[in-house]
């Protein structure tokens, strides 16, 4: 049996609403520098989009549809599969703004719509007194913003169904304003059937702007800590390269170059560093560390040396054995002088320009 739906009437709306917040955190990434690349803005939505699209799914598992739901399964594998073929930002911006709403919006929303009703569908078939009901009873539930229950009707129930519906609770994720069906009972021939005939489901948008106000913030925070434009803390490892003690220097190998801090940091990320900084300067995608006949830059300024400094946040096992066959060719081969640690909260700054 289809279902009318909590959205009808208010569906244009809402999808403008969510049109509205989606597109004015994109501007608002653009506008700090997260997009600082064409390749960076298409890794960095696709990342985005497929994590909205997660969270939509884990949202209908929170409304009470079932994992293994075909429609809500399928219709995600759908839309993760779009993001991972668009070929441009622009692309997946508009599978955002039209299949991810569609999903949020109508699949799982009606889904979760389903579920609500075979529950207490499921509730009343079971009562022992269900084969009793006069062809034509009627039971009205409606449930309230504070998750009170409304009972009409259902006066052959057994009181202790009654005191299963009157304690029924809407899952928290569908934020339902009111619910209101009603379900007859149609006793033919000694068998009973349930039908909806009427249902009303009605949103909270406050509170729902609230949540998906509250999810796009914790997004931002995120992406604005990956992208390096906010501090970034975590557990991660803390690398001090010197260069060779004075009496071991014969040649200029023997020296700690912007080449092998670069070597360091590149090392660095392909062994999973969620973030870095050398010098206390925060790395991003267009950062540069470079010599020009003087002292080691990051990002056009010079930093401290001997020893250089490099944190990064991630894995700390991970990350010192990808690194480890690199330091050891410093220290054997360069006579370097390195200094590994770990930490379990190290933080790393925020991107400065200067």
């Amino acid at each position: 049996m289809e279902s009318v739906g909590f959205w009808r009437g208010r569906l244009l709306t809402r999808i403008l609403v969510a049109v509205a917040l989606v597109m004015s955190l994109l501007v608002l990434l653009q506008s700090l520098g997260a997009f600082e690349t064409f390749g960076e803005e298409l890794k960095l939505a696709r990342a985005f989009a497929l994590e909205m699209a997660d969270f939509n799914l884990e949202s209908a598992q929170g409304m009470g549809i079932s994992a293994n739901n075909v429609r809500v399964t399928l219709a995600h594998r759908r839309l993760v599969d779009s993001i991972e073929n668009a070929t441009t930002a622009s692309e997946i911006y508009h599978i955002v703004m039209t299949d991810m709403t569609h999903f949020s919006r109508v699949v799982v929303r009606e889904e979760a719509d389903r579920a609500v009703i075979e529950d207490l569908r499921l509730i009343v078939a079971s009562d022992e007194n269900f084969n009793q009901a006069a062809v034509g009873d009627k039971i009205d539930i409606r449930f309230g913003a504070d998750k009170t229950v409304e009972l009409e009707g259902g006066y052959f129930l057994t009181e202790q169904t009654l005191e299963q519906l009157s304690e029924f609770v809407v899952p928290d994720f569908l934020r339902l304003q009111t619910v209101s069906f009603r379900v007859e009972v149609a006793n033919e021939d000694g068998t009973g059937e349930l039908v909806v005939v009427q249902q009303q489901m009605e949103e909270d948008i406050l509170l729902h702007l609230e949540n998906q106000h509250s999810f796009w913030e914790q997004e931002l925070a995120s992406l604005q800590a990956v992208a390096g434009h906010a501090a970034l803390s975590g557990p991660g490892v803390v690398i001090r390269l010197w260069d060779a003690p004075r009496e071991m220097i014969e040649s200029e190998v023997n020296y700690v170059h912007a080449y092998d801090v670069q070597e360091v940091v590149h090392t660095l990320y392909a062994s999973g560093a969620e973030g870095i900084s050398v010098g206390n300067r925060r790395l991003v995608a267009t950062s540069a560390i470079r010599c020009l006949g003087g002292p080691i830059q990051v990002n056009n300024m010079p930093i401290s040396v001997d020893p250089v400094t490099i944190v990064a946040v991630g894995n700390p096992d991970e990350l010192l054995e990808g690194i480890q066959s690199l330091l050891d060719y410093y220290q054997e081969q360069r006579d370097l002088r390195v200094e590994t640690e770990t930490g379990d909260d190290l933080r790393l700054p925020s991107y400065r320009p200067r």
